[in-house]
């Protein structure tokens, strides 16, 4: 994982390793939620987040190339390191 953050972004970069983490039960009111993240996850492997540390608002996952569309949509300062 690769992450960043400013004053208020914390941007991250995630690679879906296979873990049955993502498979777990979980409480009801939740269940939905995280299954549907999860499962898009697990599709696009590599994924990105936003999340605004002010608001509380987490942006993703998504691809590279929404993510650099929303950075500066947002006007996000933090920058990563390009992924290996």
């Amino acid at each position: 994982m690769n992450y960043n953050y400013d004053d208020r972004y914390i941007v991250v970069y995630q690679v879906y390793d296979g873990s049955a983490y993502y498979d777990s039960i979980q409480i009801e009111e939740e269940k939905d939620s995280l299954f549907a993240q999860f499962a898009t996850l697990k599709k696009m492997v590599h994924c990105y987040w936003i999340i605004d540390k002010e608001t509380d608002i987490v942006h993703g996952p998504m691809t590279k190339a929404d993510f650099d569309w929303k950075c500066e949509e947002l006007q996000v300062k933090a920058k990563m390191k390009r992924p290996k």
